[in-house]
């Protein structure tokens, strides 16, 4: 497929808006766990999806070639699903990463184990691997790098220029980051479904 500067603004949005949101629960987890724990379990759990990745591709790519078309299509409708959730989980009440981290705060009281850091990495982790991969699917492999390595860097630097700001900041806009980030990555989809 060729280059689509339309699937790449709208993959730069969707990528740029999660990883942004994942940074704000970083920081967070690293002042409930320890900065040791939260890169030992981001660790673990980057190899356990990088792992299951690689089996998946390697005993699925002689197979893939006759469905590819469909691959396609299911790839559009994943985009399609995180999208409506995050337009649910924006309209309807606010999005609640705010009541999820005071429930893990509740948790590490109890225990701060790389387990549950782990576990809790690895969610995050997904979100981002669950749009990127259809991207790749759907060959726009080239997009999905450009879209990463940028949401990496502005991620890194909006929590890095905020600091102790960052969580006022994202508390008040969240809502309508999400709200924005739901439609692009409707719009991401009907780009893919339609191509």
């Amino acid at each position: 497929m060729p280059f689509s500067l339309a699937i790449l603004a709208a993959s730069l949005w969707a990528l740029s808006s999660e990883m942004v949101e994942d940074a704000f629960v970083d920081l967070s987890y690293s002042t409930l766990f320890g900065w040791a724990n939260l890169l030992k379990g981001m660790a673990l759990s980057g190899m356990v999806l990088l792992g299951i990745l690689l089996v998946l591709v390697r005993y699925a790519l002689g197979e893939i070639g006759p469905v590819l078309s469909y691959i396609k299509i299911a790839s559009a409708f994943l985009l399609v699903a995180i999208g409506i959730y995050w337009l649910i989980a924006s309209l309807g009440g606010g999005y609640r990463i705010f009541d999820e981290l005071n429930e893990v705060r509740k948790k590490a009281t109890s225990s701060r184990s790389l387990l549950l850091v782990t576990q809790l990495t690895m969610v995050e982790e997904l979100e981002i691997m669950l749009i990127v991969l259809p991207l790749v699917l759907s060959y726009h492999a080239i997009e999905a790098g450009i879209s990463t390595t940028f949401g990496i860097m502005f991620s890194l630097a909006v929590a890095a220029l905020l600091r102790k700001r960052f969580e006022r900041v994202l508390i008040r806009r969240f809502r309508y980051f999400k709200l924005v980030s739901g439609l692009t990555l409707l719009i991401m989809a009907a780009l893919i479904f339609f191509e």
